[in-house]
């Protein structure tokens, strides 16, 4: 469940599918929320443009109930799922540069095989496979308002990180990101 408050009023929203929240980021018009089943964008209706990709997903239903006003419409939010990696969101961090880090941590190594056009992980699963490691989605703002598939960069063992990403956040000079796993802390560079 999310709650917003602002100035005596109450708004709570409860998504249908039962999600964990794990971490949230807040911008004016829009809410990106960490999750143990992947990384979702909320946007204000009627204010924020676009949608996430895969354009094609519906959104996430919720239901909201508000106290304190009639007009609900500053609570109003759509999500969307971004992107197609389901593992677990450990957090979420903002750089200076609009670029926005995200720590992935499916549980398991993400070790993914390509058999035919489809992807298939250790378990024999096929699809989308959830993938641990760090993100980072650049001018992701641009992306949604555009309806595309967001550029990321992607930064896994050979930049240091040993293990699944537990924690993030944002290093002195506003750029570079520390990432804590169950093995180490490593600080990776734009």
């Amino acid at each position: 469940m999310l709650a917003i408050i602002d100035e005596g009023v109450f708004a709570t929203m409860v998504f249908v599918e039962p999600l964990e929240i794990v971490s949230l980021l807040v911008d004016p018009n829009a809410i990106w929320c960490g999750t143990d089943k992947g990384f979702l964008w909320g946007g204000l209706a009627g204010r924020s443009k676009g949608r996430p990709y895969p354009a094609w997903h519906g959104s996430v239903q919720k239901r909201s109930t508000i106290f304190g006003s009639k007009d609900s419409r500053a609570f109003e939010y759509v999500f969307y799922r971004v992107g197609m990696n389901t593992a677990r969101v450990v957090d979420l961090v903002k750089d200076d540069d609009d670029g926005l880090w995200v720590g992935y941590n499916s549980g398991k190594p993400a070790r993914i095989q390509k058999k035919g056009d489809q992807l298939v992980d250790g378990d024999g699963i096929v699809g989308s496979t959830p993938v641990s490691g760090v993100r980072r989605y650049v001018s992701i703002e641009e992306f949604i308002a555009k309806k595309k598939n967001a550029k990321y960069e992607k930064y896994t063992g050979s930049y240091g990180i040993k293990g699944s990403p537990t924690a993030l956040t944002l290093a002195g000079n506003g750029t570079d990101v520390w990432v804590g796993t169950e093995a180490n802390l490593q600080l990776l560079r734009k």
